[in-house]
């Protein structure tokens, strides 16, 4: 991800993320070594999906009104503490993001994924399925989170309960 964003700004910084650029973006982008992939049936496609996914989301770019790097991006460009700056920037991620566009048919929830601990008890486990934390086993777990009162979540409920409950505790 890294080299593509240096790739983008690069290439295409203050340029209007539309259609052309992005078929254009992938153009580049095939002819670089890191690159393993082709783009071939919809490149346009492959470039949102390439940008608009991680580096849009955490925050290293943003794409309207112009493409642009972020302070997040530039840390992230130049930064010989990767981790840090990937690790500043999940901490900040919620769901739903300001980049999901509500629907009347989905789930009602806020949470900061990144920002909750488990603990599993001997036994227990945890399935994660999209961003459905699953409790498997006989026992129940603790759900922590910074300043707040830790609860209990049984294993017939999923974790997910403890964010669809009144938001983000």
């Amino acid at each position: 991800m890294i080299p593509e964003i240096g790739l983008l700004i690069e290439h295409f910084n203050g340029k209007i993320w539309n259609s052309e650029s992005q078929r254009a973006f992938m153009e580049v982008l095939r002819d670089k070594d890191f690159f393993n992939g082709r783009g071939a049936n919809d490149p346009a496609f492959s470039a949102r999906d390439r940008i608009n996914r991680a580096p849009k989301s955490l925050g290293f770019v943003v794409l309207e009104p112009r493409l642009q790097l972020t302070s997040a991006g530039q840390k992230l460009l130049t930064s010989r503490r990767i981790d840090e700056v990937f690790l500043r920037q999940m901490l900040k991620f919620q769901l739903p993001s300001p980049y999901h566009r509500p629907t009347s048919k989905a789930v009602a929830f806020c949470v900061k994924p990144y920002t909750y601990v488990e603990g599993l008890r001997e036994g227990s486990l945890i399935t994660l399925e999209d961003v459905k934390l699953t409790l498997k086993g006989s026992k129940p777990a603790r759900i922590f989170k910074v300043g707040k009162v830790a609860w209990r979540c049984s294993p017939a409920a999923t974790s997910t309960s403890y964010s669809t409950r009144g938001g983000d505790r």
